[in-house]
């Protein structure tokens, strides 16, 4: 679930940079050259200052499993933050909490938190290829501009009704998947009219339900004050500096094996930076997660005794842990020394396919 969880977050370096609004479906009058526009805004809208206060609520009802820190809770239960925007490289959000305050500082490319009750700093230095998403990756900017990223040629758009979002006028724009293994049925955006920022986002299910709703309730446009995001000198704090914030960077950069550049028909997304990649195109995208060999049988029977589904590869072993919207596949193969978390939001069948065929053709280790 760490590398579902991992593509949530990280869906910037998961996807080609050059994605295109050129050549997206749209649907019968749907007025699809609008809703292209509209997507080209919230994409570009990563440098709209502004402050305000913002609500987002999951319901993917992942395990809550021991060292995946608080992403059970934040992805399946209700989290206020407060929002300072200066730039895409000055920021800073604050998890709001009944004993305090958890902020978190953009400073250039790294991000240092703060933990006001524990009085620590921790700085993570430089892009981390994958990691579990924090409360600012869920902000209603910051999360559409991950999911939108990674729209493909044979996504549909369609305009929808405009509204009010935390009193600004804002144009709605729905994504729909082109691709049916997808567990996304649709994407529902509200946009500012003015600036393009995205204020409210709704990720529904292909059951139904609202897996993911983020929104403003207050906002504000304009430039925070420099002082409000700036990290606190906090003398008496203890500091620590790190490039692997959680479990997931940690694995990606350990991980031994070299992946393919296809699987389950589907091309890799992303060179991998260190172990972890990505396949698919558009909306319809997995993670590869290969497990270092001193974790790799403990991840293995920890989901297996939450009571995750048996599947049956031609080789080796694998189980499912699945929700409506994301899903992950754990497998190891019979030599016991391949194994990987496989997930995403995405089919199960499609999953299950990519972990047949790791486990049919094991990939070599990774040189250097």
């Amino acid at each position: 679930m760490a590398a579902g969880a991992a593509l949530l977050a990280g869906l910037p370096t998961l996807v080609p940079a050059a994605a295109q609004v050129v050549g997206l479906e749209s649907a019968p009058g749907s007025r699809g050259d609008e809703a292209a526009v509209l997507l080209d805004r919230a994409r570009a809208s990563a440098d709209v200052r502004h402050s305000g206060v913002a609500e987002t609520r999951g319901s993917l009802g992942l395990p809550d499993l021991p060292r995946l820190g608080g992403v059970a809770g934040l992805l399946g239960g209700t989290t206020r933050t407060r929002v300072w925007w200066a730039s895409s490289q000055a920021w800073r959000v604050d998890t709001l909490s009944p004993t305090g305050e958890h902020g978190v500082y953009g400073v250039g490319d790294d991000i240092v938190m703060w933990d006001y009750e524990r009085e620590q700093l921790t700085r993570v230095e430089g892009v981390v290829g994958a990691r579990l998403p924090r409360a600012d990756d869920l902000l209603p900017p910051q999360a559409a501009r991950r999911l939108v990223s990674g729209v493909g040629e044979h996504d549909r758009l369609e305009r929808l009704a405009d509204r009010r979002v935390a009193g600004r006028a804002a144009a709605g724009l729905r994504i729909v998947p082109g691709d049916d293994r997808s567990t996304i049925s649709r994407i529902d955006l509200w946009l500012d009219d003015g600036t393009g920022l995205p204020l409210e986002l709704r990720l529904v299910g292909i059951d139904g339900t609202d897996a993911l709703v983020s929104r403003y309730l207050d906002v504000e446009l304009g430039a925070p004050p420099g002082a409000v995001v700036e990290p606190p000198a906090a003398p008496g704090a203890a500091r620590t500096t790190t490039s692997t914030p959680d479990l997931a960077s940690a694995v990606d950069l350990e991980s031994p094996w070299d992946l393919p550049g296809r699987l389950a028909g589907l091309p890799a997304s992303r060179t991998p930076l260190g172990g972890a990649a990505s396949y698919g195109d558009g909306l319809a995208r997995f993670v590869v997660l290969p497990l270092p060999h001193g974790l790799a049988h403990e991840v293995f029977d920890r989901a297996r005794d939450t009571g995750a589904l048996e599947l049956d590869p031609s080789r080796g072993e694998a189980v499912l842990v699945g929700t409506p919207l994301l899903n992950a596949v754990v497998a190891r193969g019979a030599d016991r020394n391949h194994a990987y978390v496989v997930a995403g939001l995405v089919t199960p069948e499609l999953l299950a396919e990519a972990v047949d065929e790791l486990l049919a053709n094991p990939p070599p280790r990774r040189v250097g």
